[in-house]
């Protein structure tokens, strides 16, 4: 597939995910459309690193970002997994500049739409449509963090296990144990033990 192909399955995945959301007659889609520029993340590099500054709200149209921190033991933490059709960004400092605590990295080869601080705020004031796809994106990660803090609180590694396995199964062969460990709070070898018991 040729860059201008790449380039058009991007939008076109953003195109879907925001039609899906918001009918099929959004009015001013191709302005929305038009502020994301198409970016590339290798495997193993960096979308943000901790003390940056994040300067763009990103669409992920293919591949998988780590968002973690590292303990006062050097040992990654992490935070979330983000996959296909999601946003993702670190919002407190793409809205006031502030510096990030935590670390973006590509899990495997991405293609994402970037979209900058002006261009989203200025979408949020001109276009209701925009500012409401924003608000539900809130909502829902809002949802899901509390839904992953109480699991991590009131549920044992193996209940966590089939959580993740019930909701998500393709991440355990899609991505590693060290991976997969560290987003379940769980150390590599508990994680090996606990995967015989599905």
């Amino acid at each position: 597939m040729t860059a201008a192909g790449k380039m058009d399955e991007s939008y076109e995945a953003l195109r879907q995910y925001i039609c899906q959301r918001a009918g099929v007659a959004v009015a001013g889609l191709d302005e929305v459309l038009n502020c994301f520029r198409p970016t590339g993340l290798r495997r193993g590099h960096f979308l943000l690193r901790a003390g940056e500054v994040c300067r763009s709200c990103y669409f992920l149209v293919r591949g998988c970002v780590q968002v973690y921190e590292v303990d006062v033991n050097g040992v990654p933490r992490t935070r979330e997994l983000f996959f296909e059709n999601q946003f993702l960004t670190d919002l407190p400092g793409f809205l006031t500049g502030r510096l990030t605590t935590e670390n973006f990295r590509g899990l495997e080869p991405c293609q994402l739409l970037a979209i900058g601080r002006d261009e989203f705020q200025q979408l949020q004031t001109t276009l209701p449509t925009f500012a409401r796809l924003y608000e539900q994106a809130l909502e829902a990660s809002y949802a899901h963090s509390v839904h992953r803090i109480k699991s991590l609180l009131e549920l044992d590694g193996a209940a966590r296990l089939r959580w993740l396995w019930q909701t998500h199964p393709g991440l355990l062969t899609r991505l590693s144990n060290k991976v997969v460990a560290s987003y379940l709070h769980l150390s590599p070898a508990t994680l090996s033990r606990l995967k015989h018991t599905l």
